[in-house]
């Protein structure tokens, strides 16, 4: 069981876990803005005692869990092929994808996952999945306004105000991805020539 809570890092919850919850959070709003029967209410509702709480709360966690996980494997699809073909394009070179593989010293592998992993690879993935979670607001703006009954131009503010954080969040993952891929080629680089 210690080895298993070792294992779960504060990187899996950035990378997977909060992006679900961001996704969560916008399926039930949305959910509740579609159907007859007021999914948020009712949660609301059930949150009155204890054991409501707990049994909500845990049910959220695994289902943001999932959410995030499935998030971080169309993000692994869409971004780094696209950051691959970027990068082939521009240097005509092409990425290997973990080159920490051809190192053979257990210490190597250890600092490889202390700095790689849990310093810039997390967070690389988190920007990503955070970025691919928000785009599901493009759907939710229109039918709060209208629900709200706000004016044309906070609309229009919310679209780009969404347009701009996801484009940060993006240009980031890509820093981060091309930095994570630096320092493995570099620590690869120094273990196998020593």
């Amino acid at each position: 069981m210690e080895a298993g809570l070792k294992r779960f890092r504060f990187g899996h919850i950035i990378s997977h876990t909060f992006p679900g919850i961001l996704l969560g959070v916008q399926l039930i709003i949305f959910l509740d803005l579609l159907t007859p029967h007021r999914i948020c209410f009712f949660i609301l509702q059930y949150l009155g005692n204890f054991s409501g709480f707990i049994t909500i709360a845990g049910f959220f966690l695994v289902l943001a869990t999932i959410l995030g996980l499935i998030i971080d494997a169309l993000q692994h699809l869409i971004f780094e092929c696209v950051i691959e073909r970027l990068h082939t394009y521009k240097t005509g070179e092409t990425y290997e994808i973990y080159q920490i593989h051809r190192v053979k010293s257990e210490m190597a592998i250890r600092i490889f996952h202390e700095i790689f992993e849990d310093q810039l690879w997390y967070y690389y993935e988190a920007y990503a999945n955070i970025a691919l979670c928000l785009l599901p607001i493009y759907f939710l703006i229109p039918r709060i306004s209208k629900i709200l009954r706000i004016g044309s131009p906070w609309p229009l503010v919310a679209y780009l105000s969404t347009s701009v954080i996801i484009g940060i969040l993006c240009i980031e993952a890509f820093i981060t991805y091309k930095q994570a891929k630096k320092t493995e080629k570099e620590l690869v680089q120094t273990h196998l020539d020593s």
